[in-house]
């Protein structure tokens, strides 16, 4: 009985599986990119200062379109980091500070009309930057015209995540590893990818394995 229950799930499971890969989008090209904006500048009701479009989509990521002609609200989003990218137009992302007259837009959000005490970064097309998860943040749009972005959140991860490897150094059997992430410590966002020279050796506690084969 509990290997036919066993045999279940694991159908259950692949089906799911499944599903999501066919639902995926994984490619979109630059015509059809521009193609959204113009879209989304159509779909704008009134004076709305956001309009989200999809680009890709593979659960449990999306990345979407943003067509800014306006300052939207600033949020929080508690459980997810964000990444943007700007397609279109200048502005400044304030993020950090404090949300003004701040309330809960749903289980994982907060809003408020603007921030106090943040840091404003101005950025132009082709500029890219990431938002912690729960940190306020809010795009305003500069030049008279509206600015576009390609946004993806990031959820949270487990905690623990990466596994660090104790120790200022320790083997690891780099056979079974097709890249690894170097990391200087304490500093999250400068690392480089590089790939295992021979077959075992020695790294330093900040080498992170992230692709096994």
């Amino acid at each position: 009985m509990r290997l036919q229950l066993l045999v279940l799930a694991l159908l259950a499971s692949a089906a799911a599986t499944g599903a999501s890969a066919q639902n995926a989008t994984t490619f979109m090209n630059n015509k059809e990119i521009m193609g959204l904006i113009d879209k989304a500048k159509a779909d704008r009701k009134g004076d709305a200062p956001l309009v989200a479009k999809p680009i890709l989509s593979m659960a449990p990521c999306r990345a979407q379109l943003e067509y800014r002609p306006g300052t939207s609200p600033a949020a929080v989003h508690e459980k997810d980091a964000e990444l943007m990218v700007v397609l279109e137009g200048t502005g400044n992302v304030v993020t950090g500070g404090k949300v003004v007259d701040e309330k809960r837009t749903n289980a994982n959000n907060l809003g408020g009309p603007s921030i106090t005490g943040g840091n404003s970064q101005a950025v132009a097309k082709g500029d890219m930057l990431i938002v912690p998860a729960n940190t306020p943040h809010q795009v305003i749009p500069t030049g008279g015209a509206p600015i576009v972005l390609m946004t993806m959140h990031v959820p949270h991860p487990p905690i623990n995540w990466p596994p660090q490897i104790k120790g200022r150094s320790a083997p690891v059997e780099l056979s079974t590893m097709r890249q690894v992430e170097i990391c200087e410590p304490d500093r999250t966002l400068d690392c480089h990818f590089v790939e295992p020279q021979g077959e075992t050796g020695k790294i330093p506690a900040s080498v992170i394995p992230v692709a096994f084969g």
